[in-house]
């Protein structure tokens, strides 16, 4: 993802592969996340945010490592994940897989944590989960 930030495929596989390879494993979330993982899904958002593809598999990755790991969910949280996922919502408000990928992902952020929840719904984010 470092090397190649302007591909907008390498970028939305690279999203595709963290979802997938952080999907069952806290450890490897863990991994992921001190890695910096976090941090360059979030940028593949910034850069590509046109890119349907990329914001769809970049929320399915935020899925997956915020989910049960309330370490991770503060990361996405103070690195503005909360604030890219509603506006790809807003952005690809036709998009019948993102939406549903961007609420799980607000999901994940959110559960069990009273900060992330709060957040998302100051941010408008209630309203854009119920438009979907």
């Amino acid at each position: 993802m470092r090397g190649h930030a302007g591909s907008e495929e390498v970028q939305q596989e690279a999203c595709r592969a963290l979802n997938c390879i952080t999907a069952n494993s806290r450890e490897i979330r863990k991994q992921v996340a001190a890695a910096g993982g976090i941090e360059l899904v979030l940028a593949a958002m910034r850069e590509h945010a046109g890119s349907e593809g990329v914001q769809q598999c970049a929320c399915a990755a935020l899925h997956s490592i915020a989910a049960n790991h309330g370490k991770s969910q503060e990361k996405v949280a103070q690195a503005g994940g909360i604030e890219l996922v509603l506006a790809a919502m807003q952005g690809h408000a036709g998009s019948e897989v993102l939406q549903q990928w961007a609420c799980e992902a607000l999901g994940a952020i959110a559960v069990g944590n009273g900060e992330n929840q709060k957040k998302i719904g100051e941010a408008g984010g209630i309203e854009l989960v119920l438009a979907a």
